[in-house]
Formats: C-alpha cells, structure tokens, sequence
C-alpha cells in the first residue's frame, strides 16, 4: 500500500509533543492505532 501525508510536528525541548497529519483520501486507521486518531470531517 501507498499513501501520502502532509504532517505538521511540533518539538518541545528536542522531543515532538504533537502531530497533526492530513490524509487526501480517506480510510479507517488500523484496528491497533485507533485509539490514537482523531478524524477530521
């Protein structure tokens, strides 16, 4: 599978405390990593 991402990370003291990521097309996130999605609509 191939899928493109753009992908803002913000870094506080040298480790990243947040990404944000926006997908252009959509789908499910695997079953082990949902619980760390937030889906924009």
């Amino acid at each position: 599978m191939t899928a493109r991402a753009v992908s803002f990370f913000s870094v506080e003291a040298g480790k990243i405390t947040r990404i944000v990521e926006y997908w252009p097309e959509s789908y499910d996130a695997p079953a082990n990593r949902a619980h760390l999605v937030e889906r924009i609509e």
